[in-house]
């Protein structure tokens, strides 16, 4: 207003004066500390060796600036999985949580430590910290700390975590920092703009800082590596988009690709098919590529198309691209809340989409959803609902001809017509899935079931409905662990030997995912102390399953003895060692030494040499101490080599011939020129031989 701030107008045309201090909506009262079972413990490593490769190598960040925060003992080491631990305190200086990042380049990982106080998050503070910049994770703000270092003072720098808005807010009250001293410097992406835009709604004073748009966030921008992934990918969605598109669209992105089958045609047969198909009703989705016509459709659906298209020995294929549509599988052509006087409809799934293309055509206003039972709802306006209940009979017309003369197969261990009062449900099963499930219901309850067109719905008898559900629930449970055990490639016996704990797993519901502690790799072995150490932890109480004594402990330590055990047989059979080599390379597999430390040794490497190896790797105050020392080793094998040499007869013979009179009895060509030369340059020749004082023509010529 006139070039005046907000308050400076509001001030001009009331005549008040506002007070400019910021004053929180409420006072920051101390969270009260929730009394748990086991406080907060991080185990730390007595080094931080792995957190300096990790941080300073891979992320970039300074040697300095970490050890320095390593000093100050805000940053350490996880004792057994070599973590980054990013520590913060209360006012009292006490740790109450930690940010966990993984040191493997292969597997990241990021956690926050168990018990961790809620609302706090790792900081760096310079100054009175009357400023506060949030960041996505620590490395971010370690990384934006190093670019800026020298600007930045009277200020905090603070780890989200993620996206935790109760940690700014929490922040802001802790340390009465108003508004305008906060700046949100969240990742330059989807999620971290989305987060710092709505932040900045509910306080409009915030500032943003982001990176540039070449990068997503600051470790990115800090190492110089672009969106290149990201720009990959627009550049396909964009040419994707250019393709031609046909069919119901909201169809396409509300059903799972295992549901659907893919069918090539040519672009000529699918002009001549295309009216056909959206006269009989049936959903699908195509694109145009070169001469041909791809197009999804449902499983069911196959048979008809077939009959449509003329083509009984058409081959359909299914989608090797995963999708699974959103929990809430909403679609529309408006949300929900803008639509009047709500009426519903409810039927099949097919159905209602098919409705809704037709729908959307027509420029009605409606919201849907389809549920994993097969069902579907359409939200209408009430002076819509007439037109809606006829464009479903039209539907239904359109797809009676189409209608499947297979009779319902019916299945099962009971006939619905002996239960007293029966309860029906719809599985979320499809029929094959149901084919796997079927042996395992047969001997634990009794049931009756009707598979067609794709689903399964179950008929029981009331009182028997929870001992069913719970039956149907162990059998799917237990058939996706034993596919899962079986992508592992084990042996037959092997299989037979975990049958019974899968079982047992499936019926007591327990969290535990086998298929992670077993490998085909092991031996017999190692396989039966695995098993041993599965059914000990089994065996224990559920609250000691979660204790300081759970055997899941020991099952963690023997799968890394074995894991590290086969990478040492892996990493032996590409090298041809001694006994000597062998045994002080295990030495150090047994350590907290990385595979990729190792990959570093060959068979130029003494015992004695693999020790002292050994020795600077956990010694070594920087990198650059390790880089020496395998530097200085590869010089020293050569120079060894070079030693060992047995010199030709040339190199003999050479120092001693008389070259003076060799040259002033002979007139020699260019190419013996060169070759009686060509030693002259050898390297170290000219300081083995020194010019005598009677030298007439050059070097070691007199």
């Amino acid at each position: 207003y006139m070039g005046m701030s907000f308050v400076d107008a509001v001030e001009a045309l009331t005549g008040e004066h506002i007070d400019r201090a910021y004053t929180p909506s409420h006072t920051y009262q101390p969270k009260p500390v929730q009394q748990t079972a086991r406080e907060l413990s991080l185990a730390e490593a007595d080094n931080c060796r792995r957190v300096f490769a990790y941080l300073c190598k891979t992320r970039g960040l300074d040697y300095d600036l970490v050890a320095s925060l390593v000093r100050q003992g805000v940053i350490a080491q996880e004792e057994k999985t070599g973590n980054v631990l990013f520590k913060y305190y209360d006012d009292q200086g006490n740790v109450i949580g930690a940010e966990k990042v993984g040191t493997s380049t292969e597997h990241r990982f990021k956690g926050i430590g168990e018990h961790s106080a809620e609302g706090h998050g790792f900081e760096v503070v310079r100054g009175t910290g009357e400023k506060a910049f949030f960041f996505e994770s620590a490395i971010d703000m370690l990384s934006y700390l190093q670019m800026h270092d020298k600007e930045l003072e009277n200020c905090r720098l603070v780890s989200l975590m993620g996206l935790k808005p109760s940690i700014v807010l929490d922040t802001m009250l802790r340390h009465n920092i108003s508004p305008e001293n906060v700046v949100i410097c969240s990742d330059n992406d989807e999620k971290g703009n989305l987060f710092a835009s709505r932040l900045m709604e509910q306080y409009p004073d915030m500032k943003r800082v982001i990176t540039p748009d070449t990068y997503k966030d600051w470790n990115d921008m800090l190492r110089g590596i672009p969106k290149a992934v990201e720009h990959k990918t627009e550049k396909k969605e964009v040419q994707q988009t250019d393709m031609q598109r046909y069919g119901n669209e909201m169809w396409h992105k509300a059903i799972d690709n295992r549901d659907k089958s893919l069918v090539t045609i040519q672009a000529a047969d699918f002009a001549r098919l295309q009216e056909q198909l959206d006269r009989l009703g049936i959903n699908y989705y195509a694109y145009a590529r070169d001469n041909s016509v791809i197009m999804a459709i449902n499983d069911k659906d196959v048979e008809w198309f077939k009959r449509i298209a003329g083509t009984p020995d058409l081959v359909p294929t299914k989608s090797n691209r995963p999708y699974s549509p959103p929990e809430k599988n909403i679609f529309g052509s408006a949300e929900y809340r803008y639509i009047p006087q709500k009426e519903y409809l409810s039927a099949d799934r097919d159905l209602v989409l098919k409705m809704a293309e037709i729908m959307k055509a027509r420029g009605m206003l409606f919201s849907g959803r389809v549920y994993p039972s097969g069902k579907g709802t359409l939200t209408v306006s009430h002076a819509d609902l007439f037109a809606v209940r006829n464009i479903r009979d039209e539907v239904v017309n359109m797809r009676k001809q189409f209608a499947s003369p297979d009779k319902a197969q019916e299945v099962g261990n009971r006939d619905y017509r002996a239960n007293r009062d029966t309860h029906y449900y719809m599985s979320k099963l499809t029929p094959e899935q149901f084919g796997k499930v079927k042996p395992f219901l047969e001997t634990s309850v009794s049931y009756h079931a009707v598979v067609r067109d794709g689903k399964v719905a179950f008929a029981v008898d009331k009182e028997n409905a929870p001992a069913f559900h719970r039956a149907l629930e162990n059998a799917v449970r237990e058939t996706n662990m034993l596919r899962r055990m079986a992508d592992l490639g084990l042996s037959m016996e092997q299989n037979i030997a975990l049958s019974l704990v899968v079982h047992r797993l499936a019926v007591e519901d327990m969290q535990l995912d086998l298929a992670d502690f077993f490998d085909k790799r092991y031996d017999d072995a190692q396989f039966g102390e695995m098993l041993s150490l599965v059914n000990a932890y089994i065996a224990q109480a559920p609250a000691e399953r979660y204790g300081e004594n759970s055997k899941l402990t020991d099952m963690l330590e023997a799968k890394s003895s074995f894991d590290r055990s086969i990478e040492l047989s892996d990493f032996f059979s590409g090298h041809d060692f001694s006994d000597e080599q062998r045994a002080a390379i295990t030495a150090m597999f047994v350590g907290d030494v990385t595979r990729g430390q190792i990959d570093s040794i060959d068979e130029t490497f003494t015992a004695e040499d693999i020790q002292a190896y050994d020795e600077i790797l956990h010694n070594a105050l920087q990198e650059s101490d390790v880089a020496d020392f395998l530097t200085a080793h590869k010089q020293a094998v050569i120079d060894r080599e070079n030693a060992e040499r047995v010199p030709t007869e040339e190199e003999v013979l050479f120092p001693k011939a008389d070259l003076a009179k060799f040259l002033a009895e002979r007139t020699l060509s260019s190419d013996e020129w060169e070759d009686m030369a060509y030693p002259l340059f050898d390297s170290g020749y000219l300081d083995k031989h020194k010019p005598s004082d009677k030298a007439a023509f050059g070097y070691h010529l007199s």
